[in-house]
């Protein structure tokens, strides 16, 4: 959630990163935002027992190309990239921190997966996945992603800083009504209200650009 307040800003970094291998920065932006939203649906994943149980073989990928990834940078001939945009532009870690950080996080899933696929029953292990629940936490993670995309630029930063917050506990709620204590009524709800937030912030923004519009034509 941290990296997609600045999308802008992550964007940027990941065009970096990409710059280190000679790729061209041009999907950097679409890299970004596919990035944030992976990252919150595995968190989101990881709350959620027989979800985590099915993919917890996932967090040590990912966090083996992490690890990678902040290799390359932390032992760069010309000396990499200053910060991995791993927080956003709230905590920025150097090259050194970023690889360490990733490799105790890469440990901690491996250790963690191995665990899982020793005590859960085999019939836990392989059982059917709901693309119903995987769709709805992809739904729920994309949601503050593309308030961030679409409003960054367009609102007040405290406006936006506060609508943000509230997407974000909306896909949250949205996330957690798939336990057992939340309802079904309450995911509709959570939906239908985060999409109403964007869409009246959507509707402010264009009246109030009109406003400006016709200032600017009238005749004084």
């Amino acid at each position: 959630m941290l990296k997609g307040v600045n999308i802008d800003a992550f964007s940027q970094t990941v065009g970096a990163f990409l710059g280190l291998w000679g790729i061209s920065a041009d999907c950097s932006y679409v890299i970004a935002a596919c990035i944030c939203i992976g990252e919150m649906a595995l968190g989101y994943v990881a709350l959620i027992r027989m979800l985590f149980i099915r993919f917890h073989w996932v967090y040590p990928m990912v966090m083996s190309v992490f690890a990678y990834i902040t290799y390359t940078n932390l032992t760069d001939t010309y000396g990499g990239i200053e910060s991995c945009g791993c927080f956003g532009e709230f905590i920025h870690l150097n090259p050194a921190h970023s690889f360490y950080k990733n490799l105790a996080l890469l440990l901690a899933c491996v250790g963690l997966s191995l665990h899982t696929a020793l005590i859960s029953p085999r019939q836990e292990l392989c059982s059917a996945v709901s693309m119903r629940k995987l769709s709805l936490i992809i739904a729920a993670s994309a949601l503050p992603i593309v308030f961030s995309m679409i409003f960054m630029h367009i609102i007040g930063q405290s406006t936006y800083i506060l609508l943000y917050v509230v997407i974000c506990v909306i896909s949250f709620t949205i996330e957690m009504s798939e336990r057992k204590y939340y309802t079904q009524r309450l995911t509709t709800k959570s939906l239908v209200i985060g999409l109403s937030v964007i869409f009246v912030s959507y509707s402010i923004q264009i009246e109030y650009l009109i406003h400006e519009i016709g200032g600017a034509f009238t005749i004084t």
